[in-house]
């Protein structure tokens, strides 16, 4: 990966926790981990020479689900963004990729807001 691509990465990544307050709480070697309600957990990684993964996880152990209906509620909607959705077994994964070119404050809170939406409600099909 290019060093002006990590930078990029680094400083959205940066400015993102330095927004939720939690910029001094997350140590800055490893990969920053937010923990929502204690519902699901948000991750950011890499998985290429220019973007990452913002991925939302929850495990559905604790919640009543159906895999149809949930399924049903993460249908794409026109005109909107919407993550990927994958569900193995009792493991719920939202996720977006970002690129270089996006890793800005807006962009990302925007990401991070729709996962949480999007999680949230799946969540509530209970």
């Amino acid at each position: 990966m290019e060093k002006s691509v990590i930078r990029a990465i680094e400083q959205g990544l940066h400015d993102w926790l330095k927004y939720l307050d939690l910029y001094d709480e997350v140590n800055k070697d490893e990969l920053p981990i937010i923990s929502v309600d204690e519902k699901f957990d948000i991750y950011c990684y890499p998985v290429d020479d220019n973007s990452i993964i913002m991925m939302a996880i929850a495990t559905l152990e604790h919640f009543h689900y159906d895999h149809h209906e949930i399924l049903e509620r993460n249908q794409p909607k026109p005109g909107e963004y919407n993550p990927v959705f994958t569900c193995n077994g009792d493991i719920l994964q939202l996720w977006v990729r970002i690129t270089e070119n996006d890793c800005t404050l807006p962009i990302i809170l925007n990401y991070f807001s729709t996962l949480i939406s999007h999680m949230e409600n799946t969540l509530s099909a209970e």
